[in-house]
């Protein structure tokens, strides 16, 4: 399973990020090709070490990294990605990733 997890910082005015995210963002995300899954946070993410430096994570979940290279390749994920000079703040950042499990508990 390979994840995107995107961290939004703080914006300026919470309700119209809600509001815009919500109503007009959120269904380009949806339209995002080979998505399998979106996981919201609604908490703030909070640092181990302390502070809250960023309001809200998504992870958008694919079934492969070559599958979500080429999502963010797609007329939908561009057009998602341009929505985003509309409502968020900049400071955004994006990491991806490859969960892989691994087997056998404890045994390394």
């Amino acid at each position: 399973m390979a994840t995107a997890l995107i961290l939004y910082p703080p914006p300026q005015d919470r309700k119209k990020f809600e509001h815009h995210y919500r109503t007009k963002h959120f269904p380009l995300v949806k339209k995002i090709p080979g998505l399998q899954s979106v996981q919201i946070s609604r908490q703030p993410p909070r640092s181990l070490e302390g502070g809250e430096p960023y309001y809200l994570a998504i992870e958008l979940e694919f079934a492969s990294l070559v599958e979500m290279e080429a999502a963010f390749q797609s007329p939908e994920s561009q057009a998602a990605s341009a929505d985003l000079a509309n409502f968020a703040p900049p400071g955004r950042i994006r990491y991806t990733y490859n969960r892989v499990p691994i087997r056998g508990g404890n045994k390394t």
